[in-house]
């Protein structure tokens, strides 16, 4: 079965599949996630997999989500997937590079011209499914699709980022990764690594003065209502990564591993949807709590992609190859071709 599905055709095969019957076994799936329970497009699209989960097994399936950070941290949830205490986590791709480190190169910034193009590529390269099948094999880790995270963007409460020079002598939070960290650097900000579930308080004791982060996690979170300043820089593609554990996808029979794997193309594009249905309403609500937004002009975003993309891809080639990152940005460009024509 492929690792990626259209929402159609998971619709289509999800009909297919028979309830449950008598005397069956009851399948547990335990989600965990950071985010709290809300509009979040993570939140609404794994409602959207339970509630299809649930349905089209008959009740054979059951799944039960932890919200909040409710079991710890990104990387303890991925822990928690590889150990199989968790059957399901869906995290920042930054995080996964703790386990398999070439995850860590889709940290490079402006890889993507757009949505679009990110999601081609994440849905149809032979690259991902590569990357996908090592990490398999070397960690146990299933990666079962990718979903939007969105577009980065900066913020803090020193004062309003227009270019790189901005940047240079604030304090700002990344994720735990060290090709997040080397992006700040190279604008000479100074990068502390955090747990997303200990940001807003950071930013309310001035522990550090910013972050970066999607428009719609700075809205729906709280970043909001504690920064002075956001900039639409969009300057790393955030990816989000369904992760399931190995041993527990092969114990699966047959037709509970076709509804699981639909249910999670049912979650990916949900997520995605609501996502970019929000966008311009997460603006507005940014701004309505205080914060100031600056819309990056073309040639502003092109000077933080001179000065950041280069060291970042240099650090990623010491530590990955130069093969590597080669075969990525190949990759992409046939991708973009792919999905734009020659």
């Amino acid at each position: 079965m492929s690792m990626f599905r259209s929402f159609g055709a998971a619709m289509a095969l999800g009909a297919l599949v028979a309830f449950a019957g008598p005397a069956t076994a009851q399948t547990k799936i335990r989600f965990g996630t950071t985010l709290p329970d809300g509009p979040a497009g993570e939140v609404v699209g794994i409602k959207a997999m339970k509630d299809f989960v649930e349905f089209r097994s008959g009740g054979r399936v059951q799944m039960e989500i932890f919200y909040g950070g409710a079991l710890g941290g990104d990387r303890e949830l991925i822990e928690q997937v590889q150990n199989g205490q968790l059957q399901l986590s869906w995290t920042a791709e930054a995080p996964i590079a703790n386990f398999h480190a070439p995850v860590q190169i889709f940290g490079v910034p402006y890889l993507f011209s757009s949505q679009a193009s990110a999601w081609n590529f994440f849905q149809t390269s032979p690259f991902v499914r590569t990357m996908a099948e090592e990490m398999r094999q070397k960690t146990g880790l299933r990666l079962l699709g990718v979903a939007e995270s969105g577009f980065r963007n900066i913020t803090n409460n020193a004062r309003e980022v227009k270019t790189p020079a901005d940047m240079r002598g604030l304090k700002m939070r990344t994720m735990e990764s060290p090709v997040f960290m080397r992006f700040m650097q190279s604008m000479g900000a100074a990068a502390t690594p955090m747990a997303f579930t200990e940001v807003v308080m950071a930013l309310r004791q001035g522990v550090v003065d910013g972050q970066e982060n999607p428009a719609n996690v700075i809205n729906a979170f709280g970043l909001a209502e504690v920064q002075k300043f956001m900039s639409l820089s969009e300057h790393i593609y955030g990816s989000a990564w369904v992760l399931t554990n190995d041993a527990f996808y092969k114990r699966l029979s047959p037709a509970d591993r076709q509804i699981f794997t639909d249910g999670v193309q049912v979650a990916i594009i949900n997520n995605n949807a609501t996502k970019v249905a929000a966008f311009r309403t997460d603006i507005e609500q940014i701004q309505k709590k205080g914060a100031k937004v600056h819309i990056n002009s073309l040639a502003e975003k092109e000077q933080f992609r001179q000065a950041t993309q280069k060291p970042v891809l240099d650090f990623i080639a010491s530590r990955l190859g130069q093969k590597m990152v080669d075969d990525l940005l190949a990759a992409i460009v046939a991708s973009d071709k792919q999905l734009y024509g020659e």
